[in-house]
């Protein structure tokens, strides 16, 4: 038995129930009647746990007054059958899989003669806004007696039914109670008076039984065979085949937008990255020289000793060098001779004569130059590096690069090392002759016999400037030229060839290098250390440079392509939410349907998210597919040079693709309890 004991309700402060009392009995079919307003509704509100009002509630004698949310929604689901004046449903869900559903989630079984009996066999496969209000009644007293609940529960079952169907559902709720159950009915239809077995009528605040049939006969109680059916999950999912014209439009839009912002900033990022990540591997250095009208690698005024104190004391620089260069070597008689030995064995022997232009320059021992470019490293203290062509022409006499045989140059270029040695000339610079406004530096040729230390295929880290065709074919230990110019003696040399003349218009100076390297302090940019020493009017000349220009240059489009790409997402959150809003009476009935049949509030939304994470799974997918689509189309038709897949731009699509799928609708509906 169902009691309710000492009810006391006020609203607004007015008062409905004054110490009334209620109870329904298994087997008996109770209606509760009364006028509008009188407290029909909260009285059903009260006894589907919906209002608590202030009543002690008794079921077979428990206590339920004290029960937890919870524990009443757990009595709901396994006890009761509610049926609302105005029922809800899932709009995208059939007809036929809300039974199954239910079936699924509250242990139902098979009740294909309630079908039959309600007429709702030829509605089973229409949507709910399809079905006219008996029809909609009709599925709802389907769905409440699914699971064969003991308690019943109703609120006007008939209002929208014509005598036909009214007599039908009388005559079924009748049997429902008379097999064992409690069926409450709230109804103004006299036709259910006249087959009731208890009738209450509200009035003047109390609750007055005005009928009470004694010693009703119980029949028989129907078995029914439990359902096994797929998981409920599976028929949430179906949702979506439901104006699938539409929602596939709608997420088709969101997964392009998602895509094309993502690749807008994530290509941004990935031009970024690639600039940063060559800029890594470059010396943080470069060359600098007097400033003039002439190119670089021609002819330029020294710079003094003076003048490089000044550079020092007035730029960020962490080191500076002299850099010796002689791009077009002359080499004279038998200078010209080249001689490679292997294990102290000769290997080969070249004169170069002119066949091939010999270029040679100095670097620092002292210095850690990039090893980018680096064919192979050898491990000798002292050595030279060489350019692998040069070194494979030395050894083949083959220097037309197309021509070569690769394999064999692998080969070559692989069996170097440190037992390898090279016999060359290197000019090294003695004094500046100087005659009215030209200048010519005087070199002497010196044999040197090194080791290698290293091969390169572009000498870029090496001499610390721009990519030109000014490529060395060697490059020698700084110190070494030093040594070698300091034993030159330069009065003697002088005195020999017969050029010391202060008196004539020939005038010979001593020679100071005309370009120096030089390494940028880590704490300043190179951009800034450049502009310290152009302002001292000399000029730089760095692949460093070029590559942090093209990084400041990315970053600042970047910035754009940030703002427009946010400005895309905002417009699409924007034309969502508006889309999702429209939705939300769905979303809140959606919730309603789970909460009236016994579910937590928490639990009816956690499945409604199961949903809009099914949409954002196709939504990311399909995000990907477009995202790739527009990778394929960039590399076809603008830059296939570039690679910018990373999985960030998956993680952005699917991050993207929850926020707006998931998280927007959920805080949507967030504040709304669905009662």
């Amino acid at each position: 038995m169902l009691e309710l004991k000492d009810i006391c309700v006020n609203y607004e402060n007015q008062m409905i129930y004054q110490h009334a009392y209620f109870s329904a009995k298994h087997n008996e079919l109770t209606l509760v009647i009364g006028k509008s307003g009188s407290g029909k509704s909260t009285l059903h509100q009260i006894i589907t746990f919906q209002d608590r009002g202030k009543c002690e509630y008794y079921y077979n004698d428990k206590n339920m007054t004290i029960l937890s949310d919870c524990q009443q929604k757990d009595f709901i689901r396994d006890k009761m059958g509610i049926v609302n004046q105005i029922p809800t449903f899932i709009d995208d869900l059939r007809i036929e899989d809300h039974i199954a559903l239910c079936q699924s989630m509250f242990n139902g079984y098979n009740i294909d003669k309630y079908i039959d009996r309600l007429g709702i066999r030829e509605v089973m496969n229409e949507y709910p806004q399809q079905l006219s209000g008996g029809e909609k009644i009709r599925v709802s007293i389907l769905l409440a007696m699914l699971h064969q609940p003991e308690i019943l529960v109703f609120d006007e079952p008939t209002a929208s039914l014509d005598k036909h169907h009214t007599q039908i559902i009388v005559e079924l709720l009748k049997e429902y109670a008379h097999q064992g159950h409690i069926v409450i009915i709230f109804t103004h239809d006299n036709f259910m008076k006249n087959e009731a077995d208890v009738i209450y009528q509200i009035d003047n605040h109390t609750l007055n039984c005005i009928q009470c049939k004694k010693n009703v006969s119980k029949i028989k109680e129907e078995h029914f065979i439990r359902v096994n059916s797929k998981h409920y999950l599976q028929y949430i999912y179906q949702m979506f085949q439901h104006k699938r014209i539409f929602k596939i439009c709608m997420i088709g839009f969101v997964a392009f937008a998602i895509a094309l912002s993502c690749f807008s900033i994530l290509y941004g990022y990935s031009v970024i990255n690639k600039y940063q990540n060559q800029l890594s591997t470059i010396n943080k250095a470069g060359i600098l020289y007097r400033a003039s009208d002439t190119n670089y690698y021609s002819q330029q005024l020294p710079i003094g000793s003076e003048e490089l104190q000044t550079i020092k004391q007035n730029t960020h620089i962490e080191g500076i060098w002299p850099y010796i260069i002689n791009y077009h070597v002359e080499l004279k008689n038998n200078e010209n001779q080249f001689e490679v030995y292997q294990n102290g064995q000769l290997l080969a022997n070249r004169n170069l004569n002119d066949e091939y232009i010999y270029g040679v320059a100095t670097y620092n021992e002292e210095y850690e130059y990039s090893d980018k470019y680096l064919l192979n490293q050898i491990d000798v203290n002292e050595g030279i590096y060489i350019d692998s062509y040069f070194l494979y022409y030395l050894i083949t006499g083959e220097y037309d690069i197309p021509q070569i045989d690769q394999s064999e140059y692998k080969e070559i270029i692989s069996n170097i090392d440190e037992k390898t040695e090279i016999v060359f000339y290197v000019p090294i610079p003695i004094y500046v002759r100087m005659e009215k406004d030209a200048q010519d530096v005087i070199y002497k040729n010196v044999k040197m016999k090194m080791k290698i230390k290293g091969i390169y295929d572009k000498p870029i880290n090496l001499q610390l400037g721009k990519e030109n065709d000014n490529d060395f074919s060697l490059f020698y230990p700084l110190s070494i030229e030093e040594r070698y110019r300091e034993e030159l003696k330069l009065d003697t040399l002088l005195m020999q060839d017969g050029l010391l003349d202060y008196g004539s218009e020939v005038v010979n100076m001593p020679f100071y290098p005309t370009y120096y390297q030089f390494v940028v302090n880590d704490k300043y940019t190179f951009s800034k250390v450049k502009e310290e020493i152009e302002s001292l009017g000399y000029k730089v000349d760095s692949e460093y440079s070029d590559k942090e220009v093209q990084v400041e240059i990315a970053q600042n489009m970047n910035q754009g392509v940030l703002l427009i790409s946010g400005l895309i997402i905002c417009v699409v959150l924007m034309l969502l939410f508006g889309v999702k809003f429209n939705q939300k009476k769905e979303y809140v009935d959606f919730i309603k349907f789970f909460t009236n049949r016994g579910l937590t509030y928490k639990k009816s939304k956690q499945i409604l998210s199961f949903y809009f994470m099914y949409e954002a799974f196709i939504c990311t997918i399909l995000s990907w597919i477009l995202m790739l689509f527009i990778v394929f189309v960039y590399y076809y038709f603008v830059n296939s040079d570039m690679f910018i897949i990373h999985m960030s731009f998956f993680i952005f699509c699917f991050a993207m693709a929850f926020i707006i799928e998931v998280v927007l609708p959920l805080l949507m509906i967030g504040g709304d309890k669905g009662d």
